[in-house]
C-alpha cells in the first residue's frame, strides 16, 4: 500500500484535480503517511488547487492524524474560505490528542464567527466534557443540542450518556437514557458500562435483564462491562450470575470475555474461581496470562506468578509492557533480587530497560531489595525521567532512612523543570520524618501550598505525620486543623503525635472526637491511645482501651497491644496481672513482651517474678545474654552475693571469651551496687 501510494505521488503532477488529490490525501491519513502528506501537500500548493477548501480540510485531518498538530493549526489558518467542516476537523483533532482547552476556545471563535455546529462537532465536543471539572460546560452544550433538536439523536444521546457518568452525574445519564426511543446495543451497552464504572453491580445486572427483554442480543462488549460491575468482593454473587449469562451464550470461549471473568474473579477473592476460567480457555493472549498472574501476586502467591510467567514464555507467548511491570512488581514484593536481575537481562536484550516505564520498575524492584547502588545506576541510565520515575528513587532513598540523598533527588528534580504531584510531596515528608531535616521539611511544605495539595488528605496526612515524628505538635494541629475531611489515618497520625510526646489528654480528646466524627478506630488507634495511657501510667484508662480492643471484632490484638498493657502494669507496679496477661496471650508472647515485663521487675525489685521472665527470655534466645545481665544487678542490689557469684560462672560457662564477659559482669554489679 505504501508503494502504491508513493508511485502515485510520483505522477501526481500528470493529473492534478482535486479527487485525485483527496484520494491520495485520504491514503496519507489511513497509513499516517506524514512525510508523503507534506511531499503532497508542497505540490498542491505549487497549482491551482492550493485554495480548494475540501483538500483544505483534509490537510487537517491528514496532519492531526499523523499527530503533527501545528502543521494542522497552519493550514486551517492559511483557508481563504472556512465551512463547518473545518472548524469541526481542526475541534475534532484537537479532542483527539486530549487538548480539551483548545477545542472549547476553537467552539466558542467558531460560533462568534457566525458557524453553527453540525453533529460531528457537537460529538467531538462531547468527548472534551467527559471530565467533572467540565460538567457546567457539558449541560450547555446539551442545552444547545436540545435547541437544535438533537436531544433525541441515538449518537448523540449516547455520547452524551458518556459524558454525564464520567462527571459523576449518573442520575443526568439514567434519565437521558429512559428518554432515548429505539435504543440499541450501544446506548445499552453504555448504561451498562456507566454503572460499571461506579459498581453499581446490581443496577447493571437489571438494566442487562431489561435488555433481553428488549430484544436486544447482548456482544461481549455488554459481558465484559458487566464484569466490571462485579468485580468487588460484595459483588460475586451477581458475578457469579453474570459467569452463567456467559456460559449460556456464543461468547462463552471468547477470550476477551473470558480475561475479564479472571479479573473479576480475582478481585471478588477467588482464586479458585479465577484459575479454573483461566485454565478453560480454549485461547490465550499476554493480557490473559499477565491477569491470571497478577492475580496470584494479588493474592500472596508470587512464587506461583514467577512459574506462570515463565510458563508464559515457553509457549510462545511475548511478554509486553504491562506483563513485564506486573512480574517486576512481583519481585518486589517477594524481594525475589535474583529473578528480578534476571528479568532486567531479558529487558536489556529487547533494548527496553531504559523505557521510563519499565525502568522505573526496575527501580522499584532494586530499592525494595536494598539495592540502592543498583537502582541508583539505572535511574543515572534512564534518558527521560518522569515525575514517577523520580518520585520512585526518592520514595527508595526515603524507605532506607537516607533523608539527605532523597531531599538532594527532589531538588534535582525541580531543577530539571518537573513538576512534583501528591506522591512526589508524601515521598519527601517521609524522608524528612527526622528533627535533623526540619528546615527543609518546612520548605517542602511552602512548595505544597504552592501547589494547593496542603488539603489533600494524602499529602495532610503525611504532613501529620513528618511534624509528629519531628515534636512540632503546633504545626501538626495546625495541619490537623485545616484538613476539611479527615480520615481513620489522620486521627492515628495525630493522636501518635500527642501521645509519643507525653500529652495524653490531648490523644483521648482526640480520639473522642474521631468517635463523635463516625470514624471506626483501627489497631493502630488503639495502639497510640494505650501508648499514650502508658507514657502517662494510666492503668484504669489503659484497661478500657485494651478492653475495646477486644470486644471490637474487626480488629485482631497484636503482640503491641499487649506489649503497651504490660509496661502500663509495669510501670503501676501491678506486676501480678502483667504476668497473668502475659500468660493468657494469643498469639504467644515474644521477646520484647518478656523483656517488659523483666525490665519492670527489675524496677520493683520482684527477683522471683524476674527469674520467670528471665526463663522465658532464655528458652526463646538461649544466647541472649541480658536476662543473666539484669538478674546478676538484682541479686547484687538484694545483698544475695552467693545467688549472683553463681549466675557469673554460669553465664561465664556458656561463653568460649570468659575473660571479657567476666569484666563485663562485673562491671555491671559494681555499677549495681
Amino acid at each position: 500500500m505504501r508503494r502504491q501510494l508513493q508511485n502515485a505521488l510520483s505522477s501526481v503532477d500528470n493529473y492534478m484535480d482535486v479527487r485525485a488529490c483527496a484520494t491520495l490525501l485520504r491514503e496519507c491519513c489511513k497509513s499516517k503517511a506524514l512525510a508523503d502528506g507534506k511531499r503532497l501537500h508542497k505540490r498542491i500548493l505549487n497549482s491551482g488547487l492550493k485554495q480548494h477548501t475540501v483538500l483544505g480540510n483534509l490537510f487537517i485531518k491528514m496532519y492531526m492524524d499523523c499527530g503533527s498538530l501545528e502543521d494542522a493549526q497552519k493550514s486551517f489558518d492559511s483557508l481563504v474560505q472556512r465551512d463547518v467542516a473545518s472548524w469541526t476537523t481542526l475541534i475534532g483533532g484537537y479532542a483527539k490528542h486530549s487538548n480539551g482547552e483548545i477545542s472549547m476556545q476553537l467552539f466558542r471563535k467558531m460560533q462568534w464567527e457566525g458557524f453553527e455546529p453540525n453533529k460531528i462537532t457537537l460529538l467531538s465536543l462531547l468527548n472534551v466534557y467527559a471530565n467533572p471539572a467540565y460538567l457546567e460546560e457539558g449541560k450547555l452544550l446539551h442545552n444547545n443540542i436540545r435547541d437544535k433538536g438533537f436531544n433525541l439523536d441515538i449518537f448523540l444521546g449516547t455520547a452524551l450518556i458518556k459524558m454525564y457518568s464520567k462527571c459523576g452525574s449518573l442520575d443526568d445519564a439514567i434519565s437521558l437514557f429512559h428518554k432515548i426511543p429505539n435504543r440499541d446495543l450501544v446506548v445499552w451497552n453504555t448504561m451498562i458500562a456507566a454503572f460499571a464504572s461506579y459498581a453499581y453491580d446490581e443496577m447493571a445486572v437489571q438494566l442487562f435483564e431489561d435488555m433481553k427483554h428488549s430484544g436486544i442480543k447482548p456482544d461481549k462488549i455488554t459481558f465484559v462491562s458487566l464484569l466490571d460491575s462485579c468485580a468487588t468482593t460484595e459483588a460475586l454473587t451477581h458475578g457469579q450470575l453474570v459467569h452463567g449469562f456467559i456460559d449460556d451464550s456464543e461468547y462463552k470461549h471468547d477470550v476477551a470475555v473470558r480475561n475479564a471473568l479472571i479479573k473479576m474473579y480475582s478481585k471478588c477473592g477467588s482464586l479458585l474461581k479465577a484459575q479454573q476460567s483461566f485454565d478453560e480457555m480454549l485461547e490465550r493472549n499476554v493480557i490473559s496470562w499477565t491477569t491470571i498472574i497478577r492475580a496470584n501476586a494479588q493474592h500472596g502467591l508470587g512464587l506461583k506468578s514467577l512459574l506462570l510467567f515463565d510458563m508464559m514464555q515457553r509457549q510462545g507467548v511475548k511478554p509486553d509492557k504491562v506483563a513485564f511491570v506486573t512480574i517486576i512488581d512481583v519481585c518486589a514484593q517477594l524481594k525475589a533480587l535474583e529473578e528480578g536481575k534476571r528479568i532486567h537481562a531479558q529487558l536489556a536484550h529487547y533494548n527496553l530497560e531504559l523505557d521510563v516505564v519499565l525502568g522505573t520498575a526496575l527501580l522499584n524492584m532494586y530499592g525494595k531489595c536494598g539495592c540502592l547502588e543498583e537502582s541508583q545506576k539505572l535511574f543515572d541510565k534512564i534518558p527521560d525521567h518522569n515525575v514517577l520515575c523520580w518520585t520512585v528513587m526518592i520514595s527508595i532513598y526515603a524507605s532506607h532512612s537516607q533523608g539527605k540523598k532523597a531531599l538532594q533527588l527532589f531538588r534535582q528534580m525541580q531543577s530539571k523543570g518537573v513538576k512534583a504531584d501528591k506522591i512526589t510531596f508524601v515521598s519527601c515528608l517521609e524522608a524528612c520524618a527526622n528533627v535533623t531535616y526540619l528546615a527543609e521539611a518546612k520548605g517542602i511544605h511552602s512548595c505544597i501550598i504552592h501547589s494547593g495539595l496542603e488539603t489533600d488528605i494524602l499529602v495532610g496526612n503525611a504532613l501529620l505525620t513528618m511534624y509528629g515524628k519531628c515534636g512540632c505538635l503546633e504545626d501538626a494541629l495546625g495541619v490537623f486543623n485545616k484538613l476539611p475531611e479527615r480520615d481513620v489515618i489522620s486521627y492515628n497520625a495525630i493522636i501518635t503525635a500527642f501521645a509519643q510526646h507525653g500529652h495524653g489528654k490531648a490523644a483521648f480528646q482526640f480520639f473522642a472526637q474521631m468517635q463523635h466524627e463516625s470514624l471506626k478506630p483501627g489497631d493502630i488507634t488503639f495502639s497510640s491511645m494505650l501508648s499514650a495511657c502508658s507514657h502517662a501510667g494510666l492503668l484504669e484508662e489503659g484497661c478500657h482501651y485494651f478492653a475495646s480492643v477486644n470486644v471490637n471484632r474487626d480488629i485482631l490484638v497484636k503482640l503491641e497491644h499487649y506489649g503497651c498493657m504490660i509496661d502500663i502494669f509495669g510501670r503501676t507496679g501491678q506486676l501480678s496481672q502483667a504476668e497473668d496477661l502475659i500468660r493468657s496471650m494469643f498469639p504467644q508472647p515474644n521477646e520484647v513482651v518478656w523483656m517488659s515485663l523483666l525490665n519492670a521487675c527489675r524496677i520493683h525489685e520482684d527477683i522471683e517474678r524476674a527469674q520467670r521472665a528471665a526463663d522465658h527470655l532464655l528458652e526463646l534466645d538461649p544466647d541472649n545474654s541480658v536476662p543473666y545481665l539484669v538478674l546478676v544487678s538484682m541479686f547484687t542490689r538484694a545483698g544475695r552475693w552467693e545467688d549472683a557469684s553463681k549466675l557469673k560462672r554460669l553465664l561465664m560457662d556458656k561463653h568460649e571469651n570468659t575473660k571479657i564477659l567476666g569484666i563485663t559482669i562485673q562491671e555491671q554489679g559494681q555499677c549495681c551496687c
